[in-house]
């Protein structure tokens, strides 16, 4: 799937279809379950602009994942569109910088967390109507393997977001997922399985989550074109500056 259509999928396609339904602003909304505010608020109190990137929606939305290739254009896209986004990360703020300019100032808000920590996860829900979870692991390392980040870690953000309130939860899984996936060489896919194993346990708690399914991704930047144009690199002097040409 090209990057070209990925506005095409936020517009006309499920993600699209998944935000279009919160509250925009000039609606009246309760919040439930959330232990700091009974009274409604009016969204007609907050300031708008003109329209798109300096105006807000109504959106307040969650990205799990937003450092992944996916994420990116999906943060680029609501800060666009005037939505408020909460960006969780785990990794350097280094990696994560670049979101800083994808919205206008302060739509943009970063909020640490650890996938096992669920005090900042509720926290990083705690005050939007959407949450997308674009969190996945293709291999496992030493520290979360594929099923604790596919299965148990996709199941916790979709429980905790039912209980902190969120109104729609949008998860990210995979076309090829299978949950008895044929033999390949050595041994199944664990990516495969756990993708279908996540899903089932997302719907498990909460049935009303929207599950996208997307094939490859690919376009400038990506971590599939490039993998492969970097086998190329060969460097060019081993031991001063590890400068490496394009062979």
């Amino acid at each position: 799937m090209a990057v070209s259509r990925i506005g095409l999928i936020f517009s006309n396609g499920i993600l699209g279809r998944a935000i279009a339904t919160s509250p925009v602003a000039g609606s009246v909304f309760h919040q439930q379950n959330r232990g700091y505010a009974a009274e409604p608020i009016s969204l007609t109190n907050l300031k708008r602009g003109t329209g798109g990137r300096s105006s807000f929606s109504g959106l307040i939305v969650t990205v799990f994942g937003a450092s992944s290739y996916l994420g990116k254009h999906i943060v680029q896209h609501l800060g666009r569109i005037g939505a408020q986004v909460i960006v969780p990360y785990r990794s350097d703020p280094y990696f994560i910088r670049d979101l800083k300019v994808m919205g206008d100032l302060g739509q943009i808000l970063f909020c640490p967390f650890h996938l096992e920590d669920e005090e900042a996860i509720k926290k990083a829900m705690r005050f939007s109507n959407v949450t997308i979870n674009c969190i996945g692991k293709m291999n496992s390392t030493h520290n979360f393997t594929q099923e604790q980040v596919n299965v148990d870690g996709a199941a916790r953000i979709a429980r905790l977001s039912k209980e902190v309130g969120v109104e729609r939860f949008v998860h990210i899984s995979a076309l090829s997922q299978n949950p008895n996936p044929e033999k390949f060489v050595r041994k199944p896919s664990e990516f495969r399985r756990t993708k279908a194993l996540g899903e089932k346990e997302v719907l498990r708690e909460r049935p009303d989550a929207i599950i996208f399914r997307p094939a490859d991704i690919w376009g400038n930047s990506d971590r599939f074109l490039c993998y492969y144009a970097c086998r190329g690199l060969r460097p060019i002097f081993f031991k001063t500056q590890h400068s490496v040409i394009l062979l």
